[in-house]
């Protein structure tokens, strides 16, 4: 009965997308039946975005920490636009997801913490490597360990269908 649920909502009118080069989706969010999704039911999902015009989608197939997410998607979307330190020309998509998620999960605690302490209620303002105003409150909780993202429960979840350049 949940899967006819999540195809039903995938189902749901989808705004035409054309000229979208990325897509990115939350599934978990999207589609509140999308944990009991396996196989078909993502690949369907993400065939619909594609149908209606983007090239490229990056999904994730599951609710997934906050923080996790935010240094992930950030570092993405650095690769992709080539405005990491240290980075001579933009990644394509799948290598900047690929990247993405090797540096969170060997990202170490101290710079995690770091990087948490800049994020403002659940929203990092700007970019890893630009100056930031002061957050208020305190910083996102982190999992335990030396490499709190180690876990591939943090990084997995992301998806890339379609265009990988």
């Amino acid at each position: 009965m949940a899967a006819d649920g999540a195809r039903g909502a995938a189902r749901r009118p989808l705004p035409p997308l054309p000229g979208t080069r990325l897509e990115v989706e939350s599934l978990a969010r999207l589609v509140p039946a999308a944990s009991t999704l396996r196989g078909n039911g993502l690949l369907g999902f993400a065939q619909a975005l594609l149908a209606k015009g983007a090239r490229c989608v990056v999904l994730s197939r599951w609710k997934v920490d906050d923080a996790a997410t935010t240094l992930l998607m950030v570092r993405f979307y650095e690769n992709l636009l080539g405005k990491r330190k240290g980075l001579k020309a933009p990644l394509g998509r799948a290598e900047a997801l690929a990247e993405a998620q090797r540096w969170l999960r060997t990202l170490p605690r101290n710079e995690a913490e770091r990087l948490a302490a800049r994020l403002a209620g659940g929203q990092l303002r700007g970019t890893i490597n630009e100056p930031l105003p002061e957050a208020k409150g305190k910083p996102a909780p982190l999992p335990a360990g030396d490499r709190p993202f180690a876990a591939p429960y943090y990084w997995v979840a992301f998806v890339l269908v379609g265009d990988p350049l």
